[in-house]
């Protein structure tokens, strides 16, 4: 059993999670098939065909948007509808609304903006967006968890929505241009693992009954230093990564910041039950396992049909999590993420 966790935060949960899943499936196949003709020579002779693509990251297919126009703003509005919905929760009751998102409808306003007014909330109601990568779902339930707390706000919205199609085509365009080197075609390798889709999350103090999730704490570092910060960097139509760097460093990270989570709510590895991660690849899922030394089989993962989502992808894997039966009354679950920056945040949750 968990010893109780000295920094946990007083009766705050996940009361409810809600996605939305992109109606259309890209394959691996279909993009390997578009690229194969530019990359053909960089490749062994064993990936030499439509399936190199899913050999390199273990991804079968990713969901993308049918309307490729769709917004963050209108898919989260729509998830974030829809969870309110089912909860029996009166917009007038909503304090907080938290948007997570990394692709974004403008500059500025925030997105939190658009969501709040879609859905006709009051005036009373904050929003504001927190945007920290992969990582910034989870960092939107520490913040909004922390102000619960704290008596600021009553309850909390938070909500994240991608859309990737321009980041996928400027991959796709990019390496179609010329005849792109290993260096090259490794840097745009991680913008065809994306994906699209939405999640809500709600949470509220005092929550129970089935399904609800008690949020006990969190952990953070941060890795910024030597150029950490610029190993994966993205504009609206083209993202680059240096993946060996930032897979080294990220993993790295993981390790510190779970010593980090235990110390800090004096728990162990070894008593969660389950482990939902940020979703990235095969590569990714299992060096996270083996730096934690955890078995794989305690992880829950979507990337093989569902690939990179960024933020959306550690809430919409606890929700499928939660559907498999994977977390039942009692049951440990670790939460967390690592976001480019480099930034990781795990978080303890109890069924």
């Amino acid at each position: 059993m968990f010893a109780k966790p000295s920094h946990a935060p007083a009766g705050v949960s996940i009361a409810g999670i809600e996605v939305l899943e992109a109606e259309t499936a890209l394959s691996s196949a279909t993009l390997s098939e578009t690229l194969l003709p530019a990359v053909r020579h960089l490749l062994p002779p064993t990936m030499q065909d439509p399936t190199f693509l899913q050999q390199l990251t273990g991804i079968r297919e990713r969901r993308m948007w049918a309307d490729r126009t769709c917004t963050p703003s209108q898919a989260a509005a729509l998830v974030a509808d829809r969870l309110l919905s089912r909860l029996g929760i009166a917009r007038s009751e909503v304090t907080l609304v938290i948007s997570c998102s990394v692709t974004r409808d403008f500059i500025e306003p925030s997105v939190a903006t658009l969501v709040h007014g879609e859905l006709g909330l009051p005036d009373t109601c904050q929003c504001f967006d927190l945007s920290n990568a992969c990582v910034g779902m989870v960092n939107g339930i520490d913040v909004a968890t922390q102000m619960i707390v704290s008596g600021r706000v009553d309850n909390a919205l938070i909500v994240c929505a991608e859309n990737t199609h321009d980041l996928i085509d400027g991959a796709l365009r990019t390496l179609g241009t010329g005849t792109p080197d290993a260096t090259r075609f490794e840097s745009l390798l991680p913008g065809l693992t994306l994906g699209c889709g939405a999640v809500a999350v709600w949470l509220t103090r005092d929550a129970g009954g089935p399904g609800a999730l008690r949020v006990h704490g969190a952990a953070s570092l941060a890795a910024t230093s030597q150029g950490r910060n610029r190993l994966c960097t993205a504009q609206r139509e083209l993202i680059t990564t240096q993946s060996r760097g930032l897979l080294r460093h990220g993993l790295m990270l993981a390790a510190r910041t779970l010593v980090r989570l235990e110390a800090k709510l004096g728990v162990r590895r070894d008593q969660f039950d389950l482990f939902v991660c940020h979703q990235v690849s095969e590569t990714h899922a299992q060096g996270v396992a083996k730096v934690w030394g955890m078995p794989f089989e305690r992880f829950h993962n979507i990337y093989p049909t569902h690939g990179n989502m960024g933020p959306v992808a550690v809430i919409y894997c606890l929700h499928e999590a939660m559907r498999a039966g994977r977390v039942a009354p009692g049951s440990q679950v670790l939460l967390g993420g690592i976001g480019s920056g480099i930034n990781c945040t795990l978080m303890q949750l109890s069924a």
